[in-house]
């Protein structure tokens, strides 16, 4: 026998379904875990329904008819019986929900329903899940250009997101941001996430060279460009003249003589060190490598765009590695595995 039905719950080996009779029913199949609340699917059984309550069948196969739908914003007002939400767009929608009594205006939720919509205004869905989102999230990338009120981002992960933000016109295309938002996601190309926050990242240098002299909380370096450099650094008193180290610094320099710098980090210089690993995802002129013991770390290389997500290379650099997060290097060397 064939029946069609809506996924309203799915467990590690069964799905809750809705039929088109309205009768819910468990339904027992090996792949339950390839379908999410809300699509519309297939089942095919040897025609045997339990007594229980709800009755359970046992299926052959279940295919899918229709994947669900997904959509998460605000809750703007509640009624009786469902309530009216503001997704990431702008966009107003009425969610037919019964259980409204767990819910108040201003809380972020997720709504997962069958992906059917009426053309009233505002349209109407009839959840079949609505998960509150708690916490906000925070995702980072660079900036790629700015618009009125948004801003094109290249995220970690090498996924471009148009991020909503009022004061997108204060920030500078190529700067490193973090966003803060609520954890809603639309599923346009690109996807699109509203701001609650945007903090410009400060990206570091870093510079190498030899210590000259060690000064009350400061040393002098003759960095490998012939250049004398004060670096203000704490812990100066633990380093010894003569030692070969890399500054990682803000990027600021003063125009005294000799310049002077403050430093994040001071690192003993290797002459060569070597991470392998994983390539998980390509930029422009760098990429995001996963080692052995699953550390990741961004290897910056003109040659960035011969590799792809996937290949396993062996990357040798100078043994400088920055304090951020992820750690970057910059490449010497890369062997293909």
């Amino acid at each position: 026998m064939i029946k069609f039905a809506t996924v309203l719950e799915v467990n590690p080996d069964s799905l809750l379904v809705r039929d088109n009779s309205g009768q819910e029913i468990l339904v027992y199949t090996r792949n339950a875990q390839q379908f999410t609340p809300g699509d519309f699917v297939r089942i095919i059984y040897n025609g045997a329904m339990t007594l229980s309550l709800p009755p359970q069948i046992s299926a052959i196969f279940v295919t899918l008819v229709r994947r669900g739908a997904r959509v998460c914003g605000e809750i703007l007002s509640l009624g009786r019986d469902s309530f009216v939400l503001l997704d990431a767009d702008g966009a107003h929608f009425q969610v037919n929900w019964e259980d409204t009594y767990a819910l108040s205006a201003g809380d972020t939720v997720c709504v997962q329903y069958d992906g059917q919509m009426t053309r009233s205004i505002p349209p109407q869905i009839t959840g079949i899940a609505v998960e509150k989102v708690q916490q906000s999230e925070t995702i980072c990338g660079e900036t790629q250009s700015i618009g009125a009120g948004f801003f094109l981002m290249l995220g970690d992960d090498a996924q471009e997101i148009r991020v909503n933000f009022p004061g997108a016109a204060g920030l500078t295309p190529g700067g490193r941001v973090c966003v803060e938002f609520n954890g809603a996601m639309t599923r346009s190309i690109p996807p699109q996430i509203a701001a609650i926050a945007v903090e410009e990242v400060q990206q570091s240098e870093t510079i190498c060279g030899e210590i000259q002299s060690i000064g009350a909380g400061f040393f002098l370096m003759l960095s490998d460009d012939a250049q004398e450099i004060r670096v203000n650094f704490p812990e100066a008193a633990g380093l010894t003249p003569g030692g070969e180290v890399c500054v990682e610094f803000s990027g600021a320099m003063t125009r005294s003589i000799p310049p002077q710098i403050a430093a994040i980090a001071v690192y003993p210089r290797q002459t060569q060190a070597q991470i392998c690993g994983e390539i998980l995802a390509v930029e422009k002129e760098r990429f995001l490598l996963v080692d052995g013991n699953g550390m990741e770390v961004y290897v910056n290389t003109p040659s960035a765009r011969e590799y792809a997500p996937g290949d396993m290379v062996c990357v040798v650099h100078n043994g400088v590695m920055t304090a951020s997060f992820p750690p970057q290097i910059a490449a010497m060397e890369i062997l293909r595995q």
